[in-house]
């Protein structure tokens, strides 16, 4: 997992240096095959940019939510966030006001992140403690009694992050975990679980709705382009101010479950029309298949 993590890390980094001198008029052929769409794309992609413009890629870093930017000689700046698809065709129309459609998301999160701390609510540690008591600590009970002495504390710790801390190696936290990896049987049974408890919790226990514009705020204004690659092409689009964000309430997954539902209003940043749009809010384990470790938040 870890490995695959890594690897697509380092093919994101690749191909944002790569668009970089795409933009820069410096790419090479190597570089053009790092994107799905053809290199007359990648050129007519140029000739979108701001004219006077040259490119970097950054590094991101504490709270900057960009790929890269493209600065003028008189030192002004615009930020840039690519989205990139290796099989979707998402038509330019469609991209104009959603242009996180060929990404998995436009925002995501650990539920137990710094950076939730304001809009999460009953949603973060209180979510956890309650998926516990009310059907973690019975279904170990039922199905591995060896385990039956779990405390809510160690299961936090071991289920809600990336892996395992060190002090809660080879508790019965982590043996869970393990035992859940290996048994996709038992898996699916607390998966089933997960999505009967999202049914039950969520309708109850909403956000923060004014602190979670904030956040999506934040998040959608450090943007003043996306650059949204496909295989039907590359597109320039200007970013977007929030207008607001109304809730709708909870709406049903696909698969089971449930996840909070709003609508979010953009206006272009040179000041046009004002378009709402829908964005969804779901939780999503991210390690080893859903309820077994690492819950996170995705925006789409």
């Amino acid at each position: 997992m870890t490995d695959l993590k890594s690897t697509a890390t380092a093919d994101t980094m690749k191909r944002e240096e790569a668009l970089t001198r795409v933009l820069n008029g410096e790419a090479t052929d190597e570089d053009k095959k790092c994107f799905s769409c053809s290199s007359s794309h990648l050129d007519e992609l140029r000739k979108q940019m701001p004219s006077g413009y040259k490119a970097k890629t950054e590094g991101g870093g504490l709270g900057n939510h960009y790929d890269g930017t493209i600065a003028n000689e008189e030192g002004t700046q615009k930020r840039n966030e690519l989205k990139h698809s290796v099989n979707k065709k998402t038509p330019r129309a469609e991209l104009e006001w959603r242009p996180w459609l060929d990404g998995v998301e436009f925002a995501q999160g650990q539920l137990k992140s710094k950076s939730t701390t304001t809009f999460i609510g009953d949603c973060g540690r209180p979510l956890m403690r309650a998926w516990f008591t009310d059907h973690v600590k019975p279904f170990v009970t039922e199905h591995f009694p060896e385990l039956a002495g779990i405390q809510e504390e160690n299961y936090f710790n071991c289920a809600s992050g990336l892996r395992t801390p060190t002090k809660e190696k080879d508790t019965l936290g982590e043996k869970l975990i393990e035992h859940l990896r290996s048994n996709s049987a038992k898996q699916e049974l607390l998966r089933q679980r997960f999505v009967l408890f999202e049914e039950t919790y969520l309708d109850t226990h909403p956000l923060n709705h004014k602190e979670f514009e904030v956040y999506i705020k934040d998040r959608i204004e450090q943007k003043d382009n996306w650059i949204c690659i496909n295989k039907a092409g590359a597109h320039w689009i200007e970013g977007f101010n929030v207008k607001g964000l109304k809730y709708n309430g909870t709406v049903a997954k696909p698969k089971g479950g449930k996840m909070f539902s709003y609508t979010l209003s953009l206006q272009k940043k040179s000041g046009t029309e004002v378009k709402d749009v829908p964005i969804l809010f779901k939780l999503h384990w991210k390690n080893g298949g859903q309820a077994v470790q690492n819950l996170n938040f995705l925006l789409v």
